[in-house]
């Protein structure tokens, strides 16, 4: 008779004892579910906006390099735009190991007039007043996890604006 009590007890226990188990792990499935879909919906608990925009020109000698942002953080870069008078500045977007490098010059022979969703792209190209504009707006957001550079270096003295918005992983 005790060995079936005992064995009843026995039962009870591990029941209960994966019931607790079974609990624990669906509580951390969900947390990490909750946590994903803050990181995917730009929640401001888990991401800080960081924005750059230089609406007055700066001057910028030749050969100079202008560093827009040098981070090694965790992110999404949302937009970024360089305005310049020398359509031969050379533009370098570094996201983690991979790197554009280019010229407005460059980006006009090739074509990349208007808007493009994966690649730089220019909304002005005008030889007339000095006025080239490139921008980087990535569909979606483009995620980096180590670094983002943004640098630009006019090979004549020039004027330059900027602006650059990006999440930055706030853990």
């Amino acid at each position: 008779m005790w060995v079936a009590e005992i064995r009843e007890r026995l039962e009870k226990k591990l029941e209960r004892i994966d019931t607790e188990r079974i609990d624990t792990a669906t509580e951390k499935l969900l947390n990490e579910l909750v946590n994903q879909l803050k990181i995917a919906s730009n929640d401001p608990s888990v991401w800080e906006i960081v924005v750059v925009d230089i609406d007055t020109p700066i001057a910028v000698r030749a050969k100079n390099k202008l560093t827009i942002v040098n981070s090694l953080e965790r992110g999404k870069l949302v937009a970024a735009s360089i305005t310049t008078t020398d359509k031969d500045t050379v533009i370098e977007f570094e996201i983690d190991n991979f790197l554009m490098r280019t010229t407005p010059a460059k980006m006009y022979e090739d074509g990349l007039l208007g808007y493009n969703t994966a690649y730089l792209w220019l909304s002005r190209y005008d030889d007339t007043e000095n006025k080239y504009v490139v921008w980087f707006t990535p569909v979606p957001d483009r995620p980096y996890f180590s670094k983002l550079r943004i640098e630009a270096t006019p090979q004549s003295n020039a004027m330059l604006t900027y602006s650059c918005y990006r999440y930055k992983l706030k853990r």
